[in-house]
């Protein structure tokens, strides 16, 4: 249990040193960027989350928690989530124009093609941060997420007050990805990555299938707010809604989002070492409960 703990510890640092990133990020791009600016970047994260959820399809948790990793296993998710970021880029570039028309603001259409070009840079990095969860190395993902959050934080706040408005978050989340990829490689989870390829996508599609289906519900019951709002509204409202939404997800994102993001490698290195699953598993479920029913 001491390896949960330590890497328990090291992923609660790391979120909230990333929640202290975004309170001065937020609270200085309240005087930088107009709520307007903020709910054209918002409704497009939204649209985008919901491809994010299919081009993830499941291949971190499938690499987690297969019982022995092969070069195969890697390659196969790796060429997947290529063909996945790849075609959702072209597909988001090619939509850009209609989503900018349905909600009749043109610069939605480049804000949404800066987002996409993460599609080419995520395959590789989430590959890697898998491999490092699956080793349960958080002291090492804490260190490349915040480096990454950093750069996002002060590449937003540099465009935004030389004017660049929304498209100033967008950039962020660039800079924030290409920093972790240059993470990942310095912390050795790049050389594991193997050729990509395509021979256990059998394998892959059985495992993330119903994962892709049920992620996609939930991304789209959690976006559909910004997504309607945006529509109906306007985007200013867009930005207040979408912070008022934050706060009530506070527990949901900041406290259960880190104690998943150990407890399925957790759980995975359990099973793979043949230990009690079940009892850790009511041990987790207490432990959470105790701080959940008073939050």
């Amino acid at each position: 249990m001491s390896t949960v703990h330590r890497s328990l510890g090291f992923a609660f640092l790391e979120r909230y040193l990333m929640i202290a990133l975004q309170l001065l990020s937020f609270t200085l791009l309240a005087r930088l960027l107009t709520p307007q600016q903020i709910g054209l970047y918002s409704v497009s994260m939204a649209l985008v989350s919901m491809a994010q959820v299919v081009r993830d399809f499941g291949l971190a948790n499938y690499l987690i928690q297969r019982q022995n990793l092969s070069s195969e296993d890697v390659g196969s998710a790796l060429g997947l989530s290529l063909l996945l970021g790849g075609g959702l880029f072209l597909g988001i570039n090619a939509a850009a124009p209609w989503i900018a028309h349905f909600y009749d603001d043109a610069s939605l259409a480049q804000i949404v093609r800066i987002i996409s070009i993460n599609f080419l840079i995520l395959p590789f990095n989430s590959i890697s941060i898998a491999l490092l969860r699956r080793d349960m190395h958080f002291d090492a993902l804490m260190r490349i997420n915040v480096s990454a959050a950093t750069v996002g934080c002060f590449t937003t706040l540099g465009l935004a007050w030389v004017g660049v408005g929304s498209a100033s978050l967008a950039w962020g989340e660039i800079g924030s990805s290409l920093t972790m990829a240059t993470g990942v490689s310095l912390a050795g989870a790049w050389a594991r990555l193997a050729r990509p390829q395509l021979r256990r996508w059998r394998d892959i599609l059985g495992f993330g299938g119903p994962v892709t289906v049920a992620n996609v519900v939930t991304s789209a019951s959690m976006d559909i707010n910004d997504l309607a709002v945006g529509k109906m509204l306007n985007f200013g409202q867009v930005a207040i809604a979408s912070r008022a939404q934050g706060l009530m997800n506070l527990f949901a994102r900041d406290i259960m989002g880190t104690v998943r993001s150990v407890a399925y490698p957790a759980f995975s290195k359990v099973h793979r070492e043949g230990g009690a699953l079940e009892q850790r598993h009511v041990q987790s479920l207490a432990a959470v409960s105790a701080v959940a029913w008073p939050f």
